[in-house]
């Protein structure tokens, strides 16, 4: 697949923490237009024995070592790394940062909006104004739809996990499908890997998106059924 037949222009708008960012970014560098990179960031509201007390230890276990295994593996696109690559990078922080990123996005003519891993709700005011406005969501959708869907599959014992990449629409995680595929789950349970396999999974599905949209041959099919899972607290999962 030839970088000079993808050139469409494209954002990502992430934490950037992670392996399927890391491939969604790897992905968008090499095989599209890539105008710039949009980092969420919230102040942390929980302390760490905050989020014992909320989630437990098994869940507690699981982020944890997520986080230990993105700092080893060096899972995360920084914005050091942007600049050497002369890549623009921007930051939206709170709620009312996004006119200045929807314009700072429309002011490099951006057609495609991939949202991987993001910390913000979109609403239509902001996804409206893009000709596509896609989520990378880690599981295999309508099932598990929220925020930490990897920590519910493994949860209810999925042995199929997946990844979805759908249209962002006012819902959470309802928009329609352009594609989606699934994994085996790993012998040893552990959400980073899920994460890493859904990564490696997803990188020819993108491919073939980004092809799709240079081509304008982008189709997608709706929803149906499914429901929406909440943060995987104590609370949640009795």
């Amino acid at each position: 697949m030839e970088k000079q037949t993808l050139w469409s222009r494209t954002a990502l708008l992430t934490t950037g923490v992670g392996p399927l960012p890391a491939a969604v970014f790897s992905v968008l560098q090499e095989f599209s237009d890539l105008q710039g990179v949009v980092y969420s960031q919230k102040a942390r509201r929980v302390s760490r024995l905050g989020r014992i007390r909320a989630y437990g230890a098994w869940a507690t276990g699981q982020i944890t070592t997520t986080a230990v295994l993105n700092t080893l593996f060096n899972c995360r696109v920084r914005p050091s790394v942007l600049q050497k690559k002369e890549i623009d990078f921007c930051f939206w922080q709170r709620r009312k940062d996004e006119t200045a990123v929807r314009n700072w996005l429309q002011t490099r003519q951006v057609e495609a909006v991939f949202v991987c891993s993001f910390q913000h709700i979109l609403r239509p005011s902001f996804f409206a104004e893009f000709p596509y406005c896609l989520n990378v969501h880690p599981a295999w959708l309508p099932d598990y739809r929220g925020p930490e869907p990897i920590l519910w599959e493994l949860l209810e014992g999925e042995q199929q996990p997946g990844v979805t990449l759908h249209k962002v629409d006012a819902g959470i995680d309802t928009g329609d499908i352009i594609c989606q595929t699934r994994i085996k789950r790993p012998g040893l349970p552990l959400a980073w890997l899920v994460e890493r396999r859904l990564a490696q999974a997803f990188r020819p599905l993108l491919q073939e998106t980004l092809r799709q949209i240079a081509g304008g041959t982008v189709s997608s099919r709706p929803q149906t059924g499914g429901f929406y899972r909440p943060a995987a607290t104590l609370e949640n999962r009795r």
